[in-house]
């Protein structure tokens, strides 16, 4: 008869969950992983929409386009990040985080509502910028809670199994 009981780490405190909940929904490493993904999904979304006439979304500038191509690379490049728990690629990331958000603030400070000649367009447009500047702001919060954990060895490789947590699946 074998023994099927799991070794136990000795070194691993016997406490519970130490991290921070995201948004009371998953651990800090998953909320990077899962943020990214969405986002990256809705940049390419918002591309592809803007290029289909008639499609109702609107990208204001040659810079928005911009914007969205180097966010879709950084939220694929901080995935990778998160998944091998590497501060630097995430650091870079949120630094980039900052300065989209400032940029896409700017942005709609400066967009020309006077040009719009549909209020649809007009609330088409809002509802993007409102979009992104949300993603942006949710992505820099669990960014930054990701590299306090992963910084004060809360989130690591060997606690993550005590970490894990998902108010909707234990993936």
């Amino acid at each position: 008869m074998v023994d099927s009981t799991p070794l136990i780490d000795e070194a691993l405190p016997s406490q519970g969950k130490m991290g921070h909940r995201v948004l009371c929904c998953c651990d800090s490493r998953k909320a990077v992983i899962i943020l990214s993904t969405v986002a990256i999904v809705t940049n390419i979304a918002v591309l592809v929409l803007s290029a289909v006439p008639g499609s109702g979304v609107v990208i204001e500038g040659w810079w928005s386009i911009a914007i969205s191509i180097t966010s879709i690379v950084f939220y694929t490049f901080v995935i990778g990040g998160a998944i091998k728990y590497h501060r630097c690629a995430v650091t870079i990331c949120l630094i980039w985080e900052m300065i989209s958000l400032a940029l896409v603030i700017l942005a709609f400070a400066f967009t020309d509502w006077g040009s719009s000649a549909e209020d649809d367009e007009k609330y088409s447009t809002i509802g993007t910028f409102a979009w992104e500047i949300i993603i942006r702001v949710f992505a820099i919060y669990a960014f930054g809670t990701f590299l306090r954990e992963v910084k004060s060895g809360i989130m690591s490789p060997e606690t993550h199994g005590r970490e894990k947590y998902s108010c909707c699946c234990n993936v």
